[in-house]
């Protein structure tokens, strides 16, 4: 038998989850922009999200696995930003080189929260791995 979920606002209770977890991965960005990965905590980002910190357990373990959370979506956006800068250069290694590096400028520019993730991304193992991963990606 199919469980109901009540809505609330409008919104489902899944609805409502995937916008807490947005908000704190996004406000992760925030905190790491102004303090850096070390200033990520429960109670920080919690805060700067504007949730109790019950909404951060009932998404991420820990600051760690937020901190991959984010690290995935700075990596599929600057992924899917890439791709589209290949997708729309003629198929010659200097125009599309000039446009990678371009869009990745652009990229990064667009967010100054995206930078200090990417600088500070040594920060971890797990988010060095992805780092890696991500330069493989691109290669």
């Amino acid at each position: 038998m199919p469980t109901l979920q009540r809505a609330y606002g409008g919104s489902t209770a899944d609805e409502r989850r995937m916008r807490r977890r947005a908000s704190l991965i996004d406000a992760a960005f925030d905190v790491i922009a102004i303090a850096g990965v070390g200033g990520l905590g429960v109670n920080a980002v919690s805060t700067q999200a504007r949730l109790n910190d019950r909404y951060f357990y009932e998404n991420f373990r820990d600051c760690n696995e937020l901190l991959l959370a984010a690290a995935d979506i700075l990596i599929a956006d600057a992924v899917t930003a890439i791709a589209a800068a290949i997708a729309t250069t003629p198929p010659d290694l200097q125009i599309r080189t000039r446009a990678c590096v371009e869009t990745a400028i652009d990229f990064i520019s667009a967010d100054p929260r995206r930078a200090p993730l990417l600088i500070e991304s040594q920060a971890t193992a797990a988010v060095r791995a992805k780092r890696q991963e991500l330069g493989q990606l691109l290669a």
